[in-house]
């Protein structure tokens, strides 16, 4: 299976181009609409101060390198709670356990 991740919606456009002109080996696209990922979004303190999120990329990219568990689905914790929670609770309504929903709220700077 192979998938694209982009970062920034501008971006964007290019996979599009490439799909339309043809390209069929993409199973699933993770479109990251903040710039750089969620670095400025996404819970993180908003900020105009490009230095801080110079600050932040770097911080993600050096625990990204040098931690050993970096994927949800090699983590002990989250294993054990499908086996010993979720598993028991698959004829309820996991959806409603494991996602969230939004609303739209006034974003204040």
């Amino acid at each position: 299976m192979v998938m694209a991740v982009i970062n920034g919606l501008g971006n964007v456009r290019h996979l599009l181009n490439e799909i339309a002109t043809g390209r069929n080996d993409i199973h699933f696209v993770e479109v990251m609409a903040c710039p750089g990922g969620c670095i400025n979004g996404g819970g993180q303190p908003l900020t105009k101060d490009t230095s801080i999120l110079k600050i932040r990329a770097k911080a993600i990219y050096e625990i990204d390198e040098t931690e050993a568990l970096r994927v949800a689905h090699k983590n002990a914790s989250v294993n054990e709670l499908y086996a010993n929670f979720l598993a028991v609770e698959k004829e309820n309504n996991n959806h409603e356990l494991l996602h969230t929903s939004y609303k739209k709220r006034e974003v204040l700077l």
